[in-house]
């Protein structure tokens, strides 16, 4: 996610006039800023676009880009000048308006496109009210960004010199001009093998987004060392070419390695070359897809009295507990790409005042007996605040009924089209009832045939070593009740603590799966 880059593209809308005798000659500055938690980055300038002279609809054709980085919030800010001079010092230009917008309320927008009004904070409060035009952005993700070049290499008939069998090492590298050169890539080969002093690689991945200010013509070279270190005087030799014929030559292309006095010292073997474009965050957005995050809480008992400050689910004015912190950090970030900002909220492991059993395994966190869902992270913690104040905790762990229920709207999404993806969150203090362990695996392999994910966030510093098996990084699951086996990885176990100084990155974890 963190080395997504998008493009923003800017067309002006009756821009009012500064000038006299003219129309205005706007051009626009790009800030942008981060949150994480509670810390706000300062605005930082990002770029600007051309100047178009005498006009009140521009369209510019320099784009500005930016870092995208999912697991923060997010925010742009837009400046609109008049050009009064040459001058990069904004104090000598008139100031028109600016706009600032979340960037995820750009991306989710219909054709990843909106339409801002500008202000003039800095006039006096009459003047503020008058209409200064509006800026509509546009967003795309860079396609280099996302784009990468594997290479399959091997290198035969190898001079090295040298006592035994060592490794090899492939370096990737293009030149910047001045004698200077930009490290692209780099792997390492097993033992070199055979009568052909035979050396294979690991494969090189080189990111496109490395070359963006470089063209086909810029030099590469591909450098073999003796050993894994790269030293001068373990070089074995080299290859040069241009970046177009790096990425665009044939499979099975050999090239002869040289080393210094230009004597050839073997071959460089390209097995496999190809360009690869990964599929990110941006382009389910970009599609069309909603994020249907839901989210349970653990009540049970073993949380601790609430009214007390060793209580896990206690709750003060000076400090959040985890389970706030954890809603905050995920449901801040995910509710800006749901339309609806509609956040389906359960607890579970708790005696209700309303209800016979000694236990609820999934309950409607507002209090709802028919409706789940709450406005935005706020609303979930609303909910999450009366729940504490009805419920009584109690137990056992029990998750498969939470998942069943989510999986349920994740597959009538699915039946009806819908374009979602659905994340569940699940806030808990311990390890899963024995009892339901069997269950649950059987919840979570029938729901690894549906667009969603699961994401179990443990709180506190109870032994959480049963979320191993159902995380399956190395094992599948497979129900007992049907002997069939989870078709995806869905299920991403996190011990909160990990993220404790930087709860943003936690979100970064809800997407891992």
């Amino acid at each position: 996610m963190s080395g997504s880059r998008i493009e923003l593209s800017f067309e002006g809308e009756d821009i009012v006039d500064l000038d006299l005798l003219s129309r205005s000659d706007p051009f626009v500055v790009v800030y942008q800023r981060f949150e994480d938690g509670d810390e706000v980055s300062p605005w930082r300038e990002m770029g600007r676009t051309e100047t178009i002279m005498n006009t009140r609809n521009p369209k510019f054709k320099k784009t500005v880009t930016a870092p995208y980085e999912f697991n923060h919030v997010q925010a742009f800010k837009f400046e609109v000048y008049d050009r009064d001079a040459k001058s990069q010092d904004l104090h000598k230009h008139d100031f028109i308006g600016s706009a600032e917008i979340n960037v995820a309320r750009i991306l989710t927008s219909r054709g990843q496109r909106v339409s801002l009004v500008l202000t003039n904070d800095r006039l006096k409060s009459k003047a503020k009210k008058k209409f200064r035009g509006k800026l509509k952005v546009s967003a795309e993700e860079s396609l280099s960004a996302k784009e990468f070049l594997i290479l399959s290499l091997q290198a035969d008939n190898l001079k090295m010199g040298g006592i035994g069998r060592q490794s090899c090492l492939a370096t990737v590298r293009a030149d910047t001009g001045g004698g200077e050169s930009q490290l692209l890539a780099k792997a390492e080969s097993g033992r070199v093998q055979g009568k052909s002093n035979l050396a294979t690689f690991q494969k090189l991945v080189v990111r496109m987004q490395a070359l963006k200010h470089f063209t086909d013509a810029t030099l590469v070279k591909v450098d073999v060392y003796r050993g894994p270190k790269e030293l001068s005087k373990k070089l074995v030799g080299g290859a040069s070419m241009s970046w177009g014929a790096l990425k665009y030559g044939g499979q099975g292309d050999r090239v002869p390695l040289t080393n210094a006095k230009g004597a050839q010292v073997g071959n460089l073997v390209f097995r496999d070359r190809r360009i690869e474009k990964e599929v990110t965050f941006l382009d389910y957005v970009a599609g069309g897809h909603q994020i249907e995050l839901s989210v349970a809480v653990d009540f049970t008992a073993s949380n601790g009295n609430p009214a007390l400050k060793t209580s896990l689910h206690h709750v003060s004015d000076g400090r959040k507990n985890d389970y706030e912190r954890s809603i905050i950090a995920v449901g801040q970030l995910l509710a800006n790409y749901d339309s609806d900002n509609q956040i389906p909220a359960y607890g579970f492991g708790a005696k209700l005042p309303d209800s016979p059993k000694s236990s609820n395994s999934c309950f409607n966190l507002n209090g709802s007996a028919t409706d789940p869902n709450c406005l935005g992270s706020d609303g979930v913690l609303q909910a999450y605040y009366s729940a504490l104040g009805r419920a009584k905790l109690s137990g056992p762990t029990v998750f498969s009924e939470v998942i069943r229920t989510v999986a349920a709207d994740a597959r009538e999404n699915e039946r009806t089209e819908a374009l979602s993806y659905s994340i569940l969150l699940i806030i808990t203090d311990g390890a899963i009832s024995s009892s339901d362990l069997q269950a649950t695996i059987h919840e979570i392999v029938q729901a690894s045939a549906l667009p969603m994910s699961i994401v179990i966030v443990g709180v506190g510093n109870a032994d959480f070593s049963t979320m191993d098996v159902l995380d399956a990084d190395k094992v599948p699951l497979v129900s007992n009740e049907n002997g069939k086996k989870m078709e995806a990885d869905i299920v991403q176990f996190v011990p909160f603590r990990k993220y404790e100084k930087s709860p943003g990155l936690l979100a970064s974890e809800v997407l891992e799966e």
